[in-house]
C-alpha cells in the first residue's frame, strides 16, 4: 500500500494509493477520526487500523479519484525526528576525500526543512554552493529502544524517497555539519510511503538523482556501508525511536561537489530523485 498526505481545505489528511486509484481515508475511518488527518497517529495505530483499511479499498463500491492528488505534503509532515546518516556509501566518502566511516556518522535534520515531493526546493540567496543527495528514507512504524539488529525490520513502517540538499560551505566549516543540512524548505520528501508489505527489503533497489543534463547519482541500497538494520540499533541505543520518525540512511556518488566543476544547483533547476520501487521527487529549484 501507499500513503501520502494531503492539503485540503480544512487541514491536511491522508490518503491511500492502489494500483492507479487515490482514495481519501476520511471516507474509511469513522466520522472525525484523527488519524484519517494524521500521518503519524495512522501509523501508531497500524497494527489495528492497517487491515480496516485494506478490507476497505478491497471492498466494491468505494469511490477512487484516478488523477494523483495537487497537494501532496511530505508524507509525514511533522515527524519527530530526522536521523540522518552521513557518508553511508563508500565512493561517496571517497569522492568527498574523506575518511570511510568505521561507524554511521549520524546527523539531525530539523522538520522545517522539509518540503512536498513536488514542491519548489529553496536555495538560500546567502550561499550558491548548495548539493543534491538523493536517499532512500526510512519511516519508522512501532520503533522503540536498544532495538536488536536481528529485530530492526520489524520496527519499520515502511519507505520513502528523500533529498538531503546540502549548502556545502557551512556544512564544511567546522566539524558540526547542522548549519548546512537545515536550511528552511531544502529537503524534498515523499512521494508517498511504501509499506513493508508491499516492499518487504528495499536493498535491491536503485538510487539516482537527475538534473537536466542526465542522471546524476546511482547506486543500491546494498550498497551502503551500514545496512538498515545496522541503523535502526545504532539508532535506537541512544534515542527511543518512534512513529513517524524518518531515517535518510545516505547518498549515493555522484555529487555536485566532487564534480569538475563543481555542479552546484541553480534558480530554475528540475532535480529528480529517485529510489526504484518505491518513487521519484520533481522540485524546481527558486533564490529564496
Amino acid at each position: 500500500m501507499r500513503l501520502g498526505s494531503v492539503m485540503g481545505d480544512g487541514g491536511p489528511f491522508v490518503v491511500a494509493s492502489v494500483g492507479d486509484l487515490w482514495f481519501d481515508l476520511r471516507q474509511i475511518l469513522p466520522p472525525g477520526d484523527p488519524r484519517a488527518c494524521d500521518m503519524k497517529a495512522l501509523i501508531a495505530s497500524w497494527q489495528e487500523t492497517g487491515p480496516r483499511v485494506a478490507a476497505a479499498l478491497g471492498a466494491p463500491g468505494l469511490q477512487g479519484v484516478a488523477a494523483r492528488p495537487a497537494e501532496l505534503l511530505a508524507p509525514v509532515p511533522q515527524p519527530g525526528r530526522i536521523l540522518c546518516i552521513g557518508r553511508n556509501y563508500a565512493q561517496h566518502a571517497i569522492e568527498q576525500r574523506a575518511a570511510v566511516p568505521k561507524a554511521p556518522e549520524i546527523f539531525l535534520k530539523l522538520p522545517s526543512t522539509l518540503i512536498g515531493p513536488f514542491g519548489d526546493i529553496v536555495l538560500p540567496r546567502e550561499v550558491p554552493e548548495v548539493d543534491y543527495e538523493a536517499e532512500l528514507v526510512v519511516v519508522v512504524g512501532r520503533g522503540g529502544r536498544r532495538i536488536a539488529r536481528d529485530e530492526a525490520m520489524d520496527a519499520i513502517f515502511g519507505w520513502t524517497v528523500g533529498n538531503d540538499v546540502s549548502v556545502r560551505p557551512l556544512q564544511h566549516r567546522g566539524t558540526q555539519w547542522t548549519p548546512g543540512k537545515n536550511f528552511d524548505r531544502t529537503a524534498p520528501l515523499g512521494p508517498y510511503i511504501v509499506t513493508r508489505d508491499e516492499l518487504p527489503d528495499p536493498r535491491d533497489c536503485r538510487v539516482s538523482s537527475h538534473l537536466a543534463e542526465g542522471e546524476m547519482q546511482t547506486g543500491f541500497v546494498r550498497e551502503m556501508l551500514f545496512d538498515i538494520a545496522i541503523l535502526i540499533e545504532d539508532i535506537s541505543r541512544f534515542t527511543t525511536l518512534e512513529p513517524g520518525d524518518l531515517i535518510f540512511t545516505g547518498t549515493p556518488p555522484g555529487v555536485g561537489e566532487a564534480r569538475t566543476p563543481p555542479r552546484w544547483l541553480r534558480e530554475g533547476d528540475v532535480l529528480v530523485s529517485a529510489v526504484e520501487g518505491v518513487g521519484a521527487l520533481r522540485n524546481r529549484c527558486v533564490i529564496g
